[in-house]
């Protein structure tokens, strides 16, 4: 529910995926969902204080006022890379510095990014350390039970 009341099928694909892949990179399937789920584009806006929450977010990636490297993304699943660089549209910028002055900016935007609140952009450095994780929710996530789930299903 946190990132948005995913579809069953999406999680489902999404825990295959983190199984195939977490055997060749040695690394936990959790670890992986996690840096997939933190790595979307509308994850990355709502983490940024740029909008309220991922609704919003997703309405304004759909009404198209996200470029990432310079195109305009309409994808609200869009995964960021290393590097890409994120950034408003002058037409919604207002909105996000209504949103940024009404936040109270806690928690504050995770290390991997780098939020530039003047220019309303930022980059995605991709070093998520699933151990600060902790700061970004509010309560305890249990991905043990999310992967569990969808795996007998």
């Amino acid at each position: 529910m946190f990132y948005g009341i995913l579809s069953d099928h999406y999680l489902k694909c999404l825990i295959k995926t983190c199984k195939n892949t977490c055997l060749k990179k040695k690394e936990t399937p959790i670890n992986l969902l996690v840096k997939i789920l933190e790595s979307r584009l509308d994850t990355v806006l709502y983490r940024s204080h740029f909008v309220k929450s991922l609704r919003e977010a997703r309405l304004v990636i759909q009404h198209g006022h996200v470029f990432v490297n310079g195109y305009r993304i309409y994808d609200n699943k869009y995964s960021l890379s290393k590097g890409d660089f994120i950034k408003v549209s002058l037409k919604y910028s207002s909105i996000v510095k209504q949103n940024l002055l009404s936040s109270n900016l806690w928690p504050l935007p995770p290390k991997y990014l780098i939020v530039n609140f003047k220019t309303f952009s930022i980059i995605y450095k991709n070093k998520l350390q699933i151990t600060n994780l902790s700061s970004n929710f509010s309560f305890h996530p249990d991905f043990n039970s999310i992967i569990n789930y969808h795996k007998y299903k």
